[in-house]
C-alpha cells in the first residue's frame, strides 16, 4: 500500500516536471509500438487457421482418388465406425475459365480448379466471406478470395468455364475461403465451386455416371483419429490415387509457407523484448540519479523505502497508463494491414479486431515492466547513507579550457564516464541497429527471390542434365558454390493405395548440404536404407519412426526403406523421401542422373546459367515450391518495412533518451562552455561527441551480435527456404552508420537547441 503523501508525491512529480513526463511517455509508448506490432503478429498468426478451420466447419478427415462412381464410394465409406457425417466432391483440374470484370469488358482468363459440391452440402469446407452460398439454381458460382482480391471480381462477375468436353458460364454469388492449401495466386490454379450436377452434365458430359474423386469426413470422436485412418486405408483397398490428410497436416502444410515470417516475427519479439526492457532499465536508472537529492529528503521527512519506491512506481504506472495503450493500439494498426494481407495468401482468416485479449494481457505486462524499473532503482538508492543521497550523483567539475578546446572529444569522454548507463544504452542501441542489418541481409534474399522465386524452398536454384563428370565440369563455372548429382524416381507404394511418392538421393557424403530438411521428428537418416520422409507422406500412410516405407519405383523394382525422421516438406504435398544413393540405385540401376548447383552468396541463378548454357550445358531453374510466390513476398517485403521503420525509431529514442540524461547531468559543463564563449554549435558539438561514442561501440557490438545470434537464429528458423547469406556486405554496414550518426547529430541538435535557449545561470546551479 503506498501511503497518502507517496501518491501526493508521484502526481506533483508528474505536474512539476512536464518534459521528463514527456519523455518517459515516449520511451513507453515506444515500447507499446514494439510490443503491439509483435503481439498482433503473433496472435493472428498462431490463431489464423483454426479460426478459419471453425469458420468453414472443416473436415476432420478429406479423402482424395481416383475417379469412381459414387455408389462403389458410398459402399466403401458407409463401414466407417466413427464417422458421423459424409460427403463427395468432384474436382477437375485445369479448367479454362473466364471471367468479365466489367459488363461489356475485356475478359481475364486462367486455368482454375473447378469443385462441383452436392446438393446439400454447398458450405462443407467453405467459410463464405461474401455474397452467399450456392442454393442449387443453375448458372451459380463461388469462387475462392484469392481469386477475387487478385482480379477484383465478386459476386455479380461473369465467368464461363470449358474443357474439351463442354462449356458452363454464370455468375458469382459468394467469395469463400477453404482452409487446406494457401490461396491463389501462391496456389497456381484458383478454385471455383459450383453445383455437382453442372460439373457432371455440361463439363464431363458423362451421362448416367456420378464419378467422384473427394470425400469429406467428420467424425463421431475426433480424439479417435488414427484408428478411424487405419480403417479407411482398409476401406479404400484397390483404389489409385489415393491420400488422407487431417486438420493437423493441413496446417503443418498451410502454415508452412508462412514460415519466413513467423521466424522474422521470432527475431523481432526477442528484439523488441531486448530493447523495451533496456529503455525501460535505461529510464528508470536515469531518472533515480537524477532525483537522489529529492530522495535523500524524502527520507528525511519520514518516507519509508517501501513507500518511496511505491511512489517512483506509482508515477510511472501513471505515465505507462495512456503512452503503453496508445503505443499498443498504433503498432497493431500499424502491422494490421499487412498481416491481413499475409492470412488472406494463407487462406486463414485475421481476427475479427486487431486488438484483443493478448493486447490487454501485453498492456498489463509492460506497465507492471514500468513500475518494477521505476520502483527498483527507488528501492536499491534508499540503501545509501541519505548523506551521500542528498550529496546527489557525482559530478566533474570542468575547467573552462578543458570545455573550449575539443568539445566533441570532451563529449565523447563524458559518456564513458558512466560506463554502466553507458553499457546499458550500447546493448539496447545495439540490438536496434543489429535487427537493422539483419533486415537489409534479409530485404536481399527476398529481392532476390521475386526475381527467381524457384530458389525458395530449395538449397539449390539450378539443375543440370548429366552425372559425376558433368557436374566436375559445373563446380569449375563461375559463380557455382558447390555441385552434386541427384536422382529423382517416382514410385507408388505396395499397400495398392497408390499412394503418389517421389524418391531423392544426392552423390555419396551430400544429403545433408543438399537435402536436410528440418526435422519434425526422429534424426537423420545415415545408414543404407534409411529414409527422411515428409510429414505429408507420413500422415497418409501412416508411417511412424522405425515404420517401413515400401514402394514399387516406377520402371524398376521395390525399396523397403526404414523411416529415421520426419522432415518439414512442402513440395508435392509432402509426399516426399530422401534416402542414399546406393539403395535408390539398387531399385533401380538405370535411373538418370542430373546436377544440382548451388551458387555462390550474392551470385544471380540465372547468371550462372547463362554460363552453364554457354559452355553447352542444359541447366534450368529449379522449379522450387513458391513459382506464383510474387505477392506473397511482396507482403512480407511490406512488414519488413514497418519492422524496419519501428526499429528506426527505436534506435532514435534510446539516442535521444542518453543525450537527454547526459546533458541534464552535465549541465555544469555546457554552461561553462557558454561562459568560455560557445555558441550553440559548440553545444551541440558536445553533445553529438557523446552519442557518436554510444553509436560507434553500439555498431561494433550489433555487428558482432548480428553475425553470432540473429543471423544464424533466423537462418536456422528459415533453413527451407534455402541457404540464406544473412551477412550484412560493406556498403550495409557504411550505410547504417551513417544512418545513425545521422540520428546522433539530429538528437544533438534538438537537446542543443533546448539548452542553448536556458540562462547559463541556471545551468551553472546544480538541479
Amino acid at each position: 500500500m503506498i501511503p497518502g503523501p507517496g501518491v501526493t508525491r508521484a502526481f506533483n512529480s508528474l505536474r512539476a516536471r512536464p518534459s521528463a513526463a514527456l519523455v518517459a511517455a515516449t520511451g513507453l509508448l515506444l515500447v507499446g509500438l514494439m510490443v503491439g506490432a509483435a503481439v498482433t503478429l503473433g496472435s493472428a498468426l498462431s490463431t489464423g487457421f483454426d479460426r478459419a478451420q471453425r469458420a468453414a466447419n472443416a473436415p476432420e478427415v478429406t479423402a482424395r482418388f481416383d475417379l469412381i462412381e459414387r455408389p462403389d464410394a458410398v459402399a466403401r465409406l458407409s463401414g466407417l465406425a466413427n464417422v458421423e457425417s459424409r460427403s463427395f466432391r468432384l474436382v477437375i483440374r485445369r479448367v479454362g475459365m473466364a471471367a468479365f470484370r466489367d459488363v461489356g469488358g475485356e475478359p481475364r482468363f486462367k486455368r482454375a480448379e473447378v469443385n462441383g459440391l452436392e446438393a446439400g452440402h454447398a458450405t462443407d469446407g467453405l467459410a463464405i466471406m461474401s455474397g452467399r452460398a450456392l442454393s442449387g439454381r443453375p448458372g451459380e458460382a463461388v469462387i475462392e478470395r484469392g481469386l477475387a482480391d487478385e482480379w477484383g471480381i465478386g459476386p455479380g462477375t461473369q465467368i464461363g468455364l470449358g474443357t474439351d468436353r463442354g462449356r458452363w458460364s454464370g455468375t458469382v454469388v459468394g467469395v469463400s475461403v477453404e482452409p487446406d492449401i494457401v490461396a491463389f495466386p501462391l496456389a497456381s490454379e484458383p478454385r471455383v465451386y459450383i453445383s455437382y450436377d453442372e460439373v457432371v452434365s455440361q463439363l464431363l458430359e458423362s451421362g448416367e455416371r456420378q464419378p467422384v474423386n473427394a470425400a469429406y469426413l467428420r467424425l463421431v470422436n475426433p480424439s479417435r483419429l488414427a484408428e478411424t485412418l487405419v480403417q479407411a486405408r482398409t476401406a479404400s483397398y484397390g483404389l489409385t490415387g489415393t491420400t488422407f490428410s487431417t486438420r493437423s497436416g493441413t496446417r503443418a502444410i498451410v502454415n508452412e509457407a508462412g514460415g519466413l515470417v513467423v521466424a522474422l516475427l521470432g527475431a523481432f519479439a526477442v528484439i523488441a523484448l531486448i530493447a523495451s526492457a533496456t529503455m525501460l532499465a535505461s529510464t528508470g536508472h536515469a531518472r533515480v540519479t537524477r532525483d537522489l537529492p529529492t530522495i535523500g529528503a524524502l527520507r528525511t521527512v519520514g518516507f519509508t523505502p517501501l513507500g518511496l519506491a511505491g511512489s517512483y512506481a506509482l508515477e510511472a504506472v501513471l505515465a505507462a497508463i495512456p503512452a503503453v495503450a496508445l503505443g499498443l493500439v498504433a503498432g497493431a494498426l500499424l502491422v494490421a494491414g499487412p498481416t491481413d494481407d499475409l492470412l488472406r495468401a494463407l487462406n486463414e482468416l485475421a481476427p475479427a479486431s486487431p486488438i484483443g485479449l493478448p493486447h490487454l494481457a501485453a498492456f498489463a505486462l509492460v506497465v507492471a515492466l514500468a513500475a518494477v524499473a521505476a520502483g527498483w532503482p527507488a528501492l536499491a538508492a534508499t540503501r545509501q547513507p541519505v548523506a551521500t543521497s542528498l550529496a546527489g550523483a557525482t559530478r566533474s567539475r570542468p575547467r573552462r579550457t578543458m570545455v573550449a578546446a575539443r568539445p566533441i572529444a570532451l563529449g565523447a569522454r563524458l559518456a564513458l564516464r558512466r560506463p554502466g548507463r553507458f553499457l546499458v544504452s550500447v546493448l539496447a542501441v545495439a540490438a536496434a541497429l543489429a535487427t537493422i542489418l539483419l533486415l537489409l541481409a534479409l530485404g536481399r534474399f527476398l529481392v532476390t527471390a521475386q526475381r527467381e522465386p524457384a530458389a525458395l524452398g530449395e538449397r539449390y536454384s539450378l539443375l543440370v542434365e548429366g552425372g559425376e563428370e558433368t557436374a566436375a565440369v559445373v563446380r569449375s563455372s563461375p559463380g557455382v558454390a558447390a555441385a552434386v548429382t541427384r536422382y529423382e524416381a517416382r514410385a507408388l507404394d505396395v499397400f495398392e493405395l497408390q499412394e503418389p511418392i517421389r524418391i531423392v538421393a544426392f552423390g555419396p557424403g551430400k544429403e545433408m548440404v543438399f537435402a536436410g530438411r528440418p526435422l519434425l521428428s526422429g534424426r537423420r537418416a545415415r545408414a543404407s536404407g534409411e529414409t527422411e520422409v515428409g510429414a505429408g507422406l507420413a500422415q497418409s500412410l501412416g508411417l511412424g519412426l522405425g515404420g517401413r516405407l515400401i514402394a514399387q519405383v516406377q520402371g524398376g523394382g521395390e525399396l523397403r526403406l526404414r523411416v529415421a525422421g520426419i522432415v518439414q516438406e512442402l513440395s508435392q504435398d509432402g509426399r516426399v523421401a530422401y534416402t542414399d544413393l546406393a539403395s535408390l540405385l539398387t531399385a533401380r540401376p538405370d535411373l538418370p542422373a542430373a546436377v544440382a548447383v548451388q551458387t555462390k552468396p550474392g551470385v544471380s541463378a540465372s547468371t550462372v546459367r547463362d554460363e552453364l548454357r554457354s559452355q553447352g550445358l542444359d541447366a534450368e531453374s529449379n522449379t522450387g515450391i513458391a513459382p506464383s510466390g510474387a505477392p506473397f513476398l511482396t507482403t512480407i517485403v511490406a512488414l519488413l518495412r514497418v519492422v524496419a521503420v519501428l526499429n528506426g525509431l527505436v534506435c532514435a529514442a534510446l539516442v535521444l533518451l542518453a543525450l537527454m540524461v547526459l546533458a541534464r547531468e552535465r549541465s555544469e559543463t555546457i554552461g561553462v562552455l557558454r561562459t568560455s564563449g560557445g555558441t550553440r554549435r559548440d553545444v551541440w558539438a558536445l553533445l553529438f561527441g557523446a552519442g557518436a561514442a554510444l553509436t560507434a561501440v553500439a555498431l561494433a557490438v550489433a555487428y558482432v551480435l548480428e553475425r553470432l545470434v540473429f543471423a544464424p537464429t533466423l537462418s536456422g528458423m528459415v533453413d527451407r527456404y534455402g541457404v540464406l547469406a544473412l551477412a550484412p556486405t560493406p556498403v550495409e554496414v557504411l550505410a547504417v552508420a551513417v544512418a545513425a550518426l545521422a540520428i546522433a547529430a539530429a538528437t544533438a541538435a534538438l537537446i542543443a537547441r533546448r539548452y542553448v535557449r536556458r540562462p547559463v545561470v541556471r545551468l551553472l546551479r546544480p538541479e
